[in-house]
This record gives C-alpha cells, sequence and structure tokens, in this order.
C-alpha cells in the first residue's frame, strides 16, 4: 500500500470524456497498490454502484464524489469552473447526490450548471478540491489575477470549513504549469490550507488516450484534425503510480501524504438496493409478508378456479423466496401502484422477467399465465441468485405524470425517483475504435484512414457502390448490390439509391438497368444526372 491515492478519477460514465469503466480504474488501483481510489465523474455519480462492487472485490476502498460544473449566476451562461467534491459520510453522500441533481436540472438536457449559491446548506459531510485548471482558484491565477484567486479559496473555506477545503495540485508536463503549482501552494500556506495531489485521471493506462481523443472528438463533432482545441494535450491523464507522482510533487511531499489523510476521512459506504423504499402501510396486525399472501389468496379462485395442489405449492414456494429476500414490501409497492393505474383507467401493462413470478400475475401486475406457458420462476428470482430483481411497467404516455404524483402523495417527495439505464459502454468504445478510421480520423483519403482504405477498395472494383440509403418507407435496400449504373453486377437495385456514377429517382421506385451504359430499359420515368437527360416513361 502506498502513501499515495487517487482522489479525482473519470471513468466512462463521464460521458464522452472518460475512456474507462469503473472496474478497470479500480483493477488498474489495485495493481498498483493503491488502498483507495475516488470516483469523480462530471456532474454524475452513476457509476457508483458498479464502482463500489469492484472496489469491495478488489479490496480497495471506494470513495465517492463528483465534479461539478459551477457557475456565478443563477443560469448557465456565466462563468464556470470546475469544483471536485468528496462524500465523507451518510449525509455528505446525500448532499452531493441533490447538489448533481440541482446541477442537471439547471441546464439544457445533457449539460450540467450548478449556481453557486445553491451550495449553501449542502456541504455537510463534503470534502472540497479547487478543481482541476478550470477551478475557480486555479483560473484566476492563470489569468494572473490574485486577488480573485484568494477571494475564490476563501469563499470555498467559508463554505465547507476549516479543514474540508484543500488546494488541488495537478502536474500534466504543460508549459507554465510549474509555476502554476507554486502559486497555488504559496495561496494555500497564506491561508492555511491543505494541498493534496491528484492526476485528473481520465483512463486506466497510458493507452487510453487515443480513445479519449476520439470520444473528445464525438462530443465535439470534429474530426481528429480538426479537434486540437477539444483534445488533451497529452497522454498524462491516466493512473500513476506513487513513485511517477513523487517524481513529479518532489517539491511537494506533503501533497501526496495529504491523499491518504483524505482517503481516511472518506469512510461512506455505499448500500444500494431496497434499503431506501418507503414502507407500505399495511391492514393493522398484519405484517408485509403476510399480507402480500393474504392478496395473492384472494386473487387464486378469479384467476385459477378449483386450483390444483400444484398451484398451491407454486405459489407457497414463491412466497417463500420472497419472504427470504425481504421484498414483501417491494411487490405490495408495485402492487399498489397498479391498482391505482388501473382503478384511474391508465393503460399500464408489466413486461421482463416479472412475468415468470405467479405472485405477480396474482397481483394483476403482469397479464402471462406463468403455469400455463411454463414459466420457471428462478429467472425472475432465486436463493443462489439475490439480486433485487426489476418488475419493468409500461404506463399510458399522456397520463404517466398521474402516476407519478399518486407516488408523490402516497409516499412523500423523497420516495420517488427517476432510473436511468447506461448500457455497458465496451461495445460503444468499439463504435469509438471504429470511428477512429472513419468520421474521426480526418479527410477522406489520408493515408491509413478508413477513407483511404474505402477509397482503394473502390478503385479496385471491391466495392459496389453507396447503395446502403433506405427508402422512403423505411425498408433497407439489398446490401452487396451496385445500383443499376455501376455496370459491376446484374442485379437490380429495387430501391431508390445513390451512386457515384449517377444518382436517379423514380415514383415507382422499381429500377432495372436503366443507365445508358445499359441494354436494359427503365419501367419508369427517370432522370440520370451523368448525362442530364429527361426520360419518358414508354423507355428510349
Amino acid at each position: 500500500m502506498t502513501d499515495y491515492v487517487e482522489l479525482h478519477a473519470h471513468s466512462y460514465f463521464s460521458l464522452l470524456d472518460g475512456a474507462s469503466s469503473p472496474e478497470a480504474l479500480v483493477a488498474r488501483a489495485a495493481e498498483l497498490g493503491m488502498g483507495a481510489l475516488a470516483l469523480t465523474d462530471h456532474d454524475a455519480a452513476y457509476g457508483a454502484p458498479r464502482f463500489a462492487r469492484a472496489a469491495a472485490a478488489q479490496g480497495v476502498q471506494p470513495i465517492f464524489g463528483a465534479e461539478l460544473t459551477l457557475v456565478d449566476g443563477a443560469a448557465p451562461g456565466g462563468p464556470a469552473h470546475h469544483l471536485t467534491l468528496l462524500a465523507t459520510d451518510a449525509a455528505g453522500w446525500a448532499n452531493l447526490c441533490a447538489l448533481i441533481s440541482l446541477a442537471q436540472a439547471n441546464a439544457p438536457k445533457g449539460q450540467a450548471a450548478l449556481p453557486a449559491a445553491a451550495l449553501a446548506g449542502r456541504t455537510a459531510g463534503l470534502i472540497a478540491l479547487s478543481g482541476c485548471r478550470q477551478g475557480a482558484v486555479p483560473a484566476a491565477l492563470r489569468r494572473g489575477d490574485r486577488t480573485g484567486a484568494m477571494a475564490a479559496a476563501q469563499r470555498a473555506v467559508r463554505r465547507f470549513g476549516p479543514g474540508n477545503f484543500w488546494i488541488e495540485l495537478q502536474r500534466h508536463l504543460l508549459p507554465g504549469e510549474a509555476r502554476l503549482v507554486a502559486d497555488l501552494v504559496a495561496l494555500a500556506r497564506g491561508l492555511e490550507v491543505g494541498v493534496v495531489a491528484t492526476n485528473n485521471v481520465h483512463y486506466a493506462r497510458r493507452d487510453g488516450r487515443r480513445l479519449q481523443d476520439v470520444l473528445a472528438c464525438i462530443r465535439g463533432r470534429a474530426t481528429l484534425a480538426d479537434a486540437a482545441h477539444l483534445r488533451r494535450p497529452n497522454s498524462e491523464y491516466y493512473l500513476k503510480d506513487a513513485r511517477a507522482m513523487a517524481a513529479l510533487f518532489a517539491p511537494y511531499p506533503e501533497a501526496l501524504a495529504n491523499t491518504r489523510r483524505v482517503a481516511e476521512r472518506c469512510a461512506f459506504t455505499l448500500e444500494h438496493g431496497l434499503q431506501d423504499l418507503p414502507r407500505f402501510p399495511t391492514p393493522a396486525g398484519m405484517d408485509a409478508d403476510r399480507y402480500l399472501r393474504a392478496l395473492c389468496r384472494q386473487a387464486l379462485p378469479a384467476r385459477y378456479p378449483g386450483a390444483a395442489p400444484a398451484v398451491e405449492a407454486r405459489l407457497d414456494a414463491e412466497l417463500a423466496v420472497i419472504g427470504r429476500a425481504g421484498l414483501a414490501n417491494y411487490f405490495l409497492i408495485v402492487w399498489d401502484i397498479v391498482r391505482f393505474a388501473r382503478e384511474c383507467g391508465i393503460r399500464c401493462q408489466g413486461r421482463g422477467s416479472a412475468a415468470n413470478a405467479l405472485v405477480a400475475y396474482l397481483l394483476g401486475v403482469t397479464p402471462i399465465d406463468p403455469l400455463a406457458h411454463d414459466l420457471v420462476f428462478e429467472r425472475f428470482l432465486s436463493d443462489e441468485r439475490r439480486l433485487t430483481p426489476d418488475i419493468d411497467i409500461d404506463f399510458q404516455a399522456d397520463r404517466r405524470e398521474e402516476v407519478i404524483q399518486y407516488v408523490y402523495a402516497r409516499y412523500g417527495h423523497d420516495a420517488r425517483g427517476d432510473g436511468v439505464h447506461l448500457r455497458d459502454l465496451p461495445r460503444a468504445q468499439r463504435g469509438a475504435r471504429r470511428g477512429h478510421g472513419a468520421g474521426a480520423a480526418g479527410p477522406p483519403g489520408r493515408r491509413g484512414g478508413e477513407g483511404a482504405r474505402h477509397a482503394r477498395r473502390r478503385r479496385a472494383g471491391r466495392l459496389p457502390c453507396r447503395c446502403r440509403r433506405r427508402w422512403a418507407t423505411g425498408r433497407p435496400r439489398r446490401r452487396g448490390r451496385c445500383c443499376a449504373t455501376c455496370a459491376r453486377s446484374s442485379t437490380a437495385c429495387h430501391a431508390t439509391w445513390g451512386c457515384t456514377t449517377a444518382a436517379w429517382w423514380s415514383p415507382a421506385r422499381r429500377w432495372r438497368r436503366a443507365c445508358p451504359r445499359s441494354r436494359r430499359r427503365c419501367r419508369g420515368a427517370w432522370w440520370c444526372s451523368g448525362t442530364r437527360m429527361r426520360w419518358r416513361t414508354s423507355g428510349w
């Protein structure tokens, strides 16, 4: 275990910015002998559950945080600065989540902007770091505004309290960086504030720089050739070991030792699951398990007249598993929401693996009889797989807000949450790597790029044509077939298509080989950009 731990790291949940998964970052930290690692994604905590699981598996202490975008005014548009926040306890985590929500709500979709005034009353349990070069304090020093930097640091000390604000030092071998670090250290000593060294990690290993460049280009909708202002200047933004960081901060050894001091204070453990669900108000004298059993028994005669012993056995087995998993209250809440929707005439339907549960069928959550279709309950829930199951329900879109307001009124405003599912990103990473040689690689024809390979293959006759557009009705065209103008295929293209030789149009959208290079005739009126002629429907 080293004295240095990383307190500023971004995973690919910093969308289109970080290039490594939380698991990869934790694995690299364990490999380097770090006892702790902080995940501080941009204005988000999406990766926290996965980060917590990976850290527990690797024996690394997880530190939960975020890098927030702070604006001076009450609305986005003013000067924006970064501020790194770390949660030390449950109160700090709650405040961090509240600040992230406010930042997301205060900006257009896909952006975040937290008004500085929103920090008031929401700093308990949080440690603040001054941030990267875009932090308020470093940005003022880079402008030569020492008075502004001092004022920004003093405001942060007042907001978070003594000992909860640290000046963040970063070295990425950039021009003028040594002077900036020296100025930050001098300011910290003048205010009697501690300093910590971080590396603003955006990928686990150095070779992740190329993928991070492509993600930046996708974010900025630019090619690599035109995105110098979007890309990071070098590959120093990876997870470094203590020896590399000690070499960078040799004049300030306390900056590395302080990272361990901060990590020891961040003892918060994330517990995710059903522990925060409100309690369903069961009738007097009945707990959740007994009431759930009573509801299922009450529905048996309607669903299964003259219920066979097999139905009784299946129900008892499912209720036993649900009881051991502590999910009876969860089922009752779902049933209550579905019941409200049905009583109000709001169309709703359960789907997914919940249809395998006889309990869900008896409660009216799903319409599928699992016994008639021989569905296996263990696909939904089992003793061997103690994961919280999802019960997916689709509600009528134009009346969904009524359901949300019912949840507010019934269970309180703190009980309702909007779920966001982010697809696992290795597929997106592979797509980004493919894009590295195509749209993001630079102008077509550049050596080594996808555009150059595409052009060479077309000149060699190995590409049919650009017949990959679609019908106006959305039906895909034949792939691997050339359009009628190329004379490279004996098969006609029966779709609206474009060609490098000529552009075609047909009201009937049915084509044969109709180019002047062909001996066949067109079945409809057409126009060829190659010959600049208009032909009649009768043909030639």
